[in-house]
């Protein structure tokens, strides 16, 4: 081979050597890049509906098996499923749950308020459960008490000091008695009420326990909400994704407003990102909110069953995804820092050890021809 045939040949399969022949998909705004990429799937029952991570675990509510998972992602590329507890009433439906400390309070569809002591995750121990005609959605708990809200039962609030026998303090019902979803903040429980005149929040004074009251209410739907500082960041459903003011809690300001066309039903806030789960387009979704008055879209993926929920910890987000079970997404790139302005990230391959091979096949294909070209030149 000619010496510039070689140097040609040579520059070519550099180039394609450098040039990644395959890209995770990445977005870029600013100085802002992300990369979402799926490394995991693990069937959880089919039902698969919430997820919690707390120190490498997993805790997932799966309808269709009608109890909870615990699963081991402290490798998230090959999570296992080390534990599970299911009741022996056929009819459970385990929904929403709170994770405090070592105890998990679960908010059972059919079945009340149970609580577990997760010290040990290898083994589950219920501790205690609180039972009252209807339905159980949603739990949140600050100090000793539980609020829990029901589809036909409305806000109850209960006393679990001892979580062995809890017991009820107060309840707020209105005509409408549709409240899947609660929400504590400050001392304020936004309440998601469906009506027949629409949609709203309700705001719920609890500064008291013992006599909640009714203090105000604001026109959207609220299947999640993060609160950071003032701002209440919302799942809308199919209205969106929602920013508020919400330093008076008694008058929620709209600042900010996307709309991605399908239905929003979980979100995990960090830093500033949001992570929203589109069940109805069935997608992640990242939204940058570093101004909450413009929430603008840097990043999705997609292709799931129905993505319900989402919890993000370190550099991994966990969709609770209903028949496509636990799904364990990497995310790559400048999403947590803002100070990366002279740092670009630069993009990779999919397959880092296809490329390596590649490389050294290339490497070796190069040293034989600019071999084999010395001894002729020599002959």
């Amino acid at each position: 081979m000619k010496p510039k045939i070689l140097v040609v040949f040579c520059t070519l399969i550099l180039f394609l050597f450098i040039y990644p022949t395959s890209y995770s998909v990445a977005a870029e705004s600013n100085t802002e890049y992300l990369i979402l990429e799926q490394v995991s799937q693990i069937n959880t029952g089919e039902g698969t509906f919430y997820v919690e991570i707390k120190e490498n675990i997993a805790y997932v509510s799966d309808l269709t098996y009608r109890g909870l998972k615990v699963i081991n992602v402290s490798n998230p590329s090959e999570p296992e499923i080390i534990s599970q507890y299911r009741d022996n009433n056929s009819y459970e439906i385990p929904h929403i749950f709170y994770i405090q400390g070592d105890i998990l309070y679960l908010g059972d569809h059919t079945d009340g308020l149970e609580i577990y002591n997760i010290s040990d995750p290898l083994h589950l121990q219920k501790i205690g459960d609180w039972w009252i005609e209807g339905v159980t959605d949603d739990v949140i708990v600050v100090d000793d008490i539980a609020y829990t809200v029901s589809w036909d039962e409305g806000l109850r609030i209960v006393n679990v000091s001892d979580f062995s026998s809890p017991s009820l303090i107060a309840t707020y019902v209105n005509e409408n008695n549709t409240y899947p979803r609660v929400h504590l903040i400050k001392d304020y429980i936004y309440i998601y009420e469906i009506g027949l005149t629409g949609s709203k929040m309700k705001i719920i004074n609890v500064s008291n326990p013992n006599t909640p009251t009714s203090v105000g209410e604001y026109m959207c739907e609220a299947l999640a909400i993060e609160v950071i500082d003032d701002i209440a960041y919302i799942a809308a459903g199919v209205q969106g994704f929602i920013t508020l003011n919400i330093s008076d809690p008694l008058n929620p300001i709209e600042l900010g407003h996307y709309e991605p066309g399908g239905i929003i039903g979980g979100i995990d806030v960090q830093g500033d990102l949001a992570f929203i789960t589109d069940g109805d387009q069935k997608r992640l979704m990242v939204l940058n909110i570093s101004d909450p008055t413009k929430p603008t879209i840097l990043q999705q993926c997609g292709n799931f069953n129905i993505a319900f929920d989402v919890c993000v910890s370190d550099n991994y987000a966990y969709v609770a995804d209903f028949e496509g079970g636990l799904r364990i997404i990497q995310i790559w790139g400048d999403q947590q820092n803002d100070n990366h302005a002279d740092n670009p990230i630069v993009i990779g391959y999919n397959n880092a050890l296809g490329i390596l091979f590649l490389t050294i096949i290339t490497c070796g294909i190069i040293i034989i021809l600019f071999t084999k070209n010395i001894l002729k030149v020599y002959k």
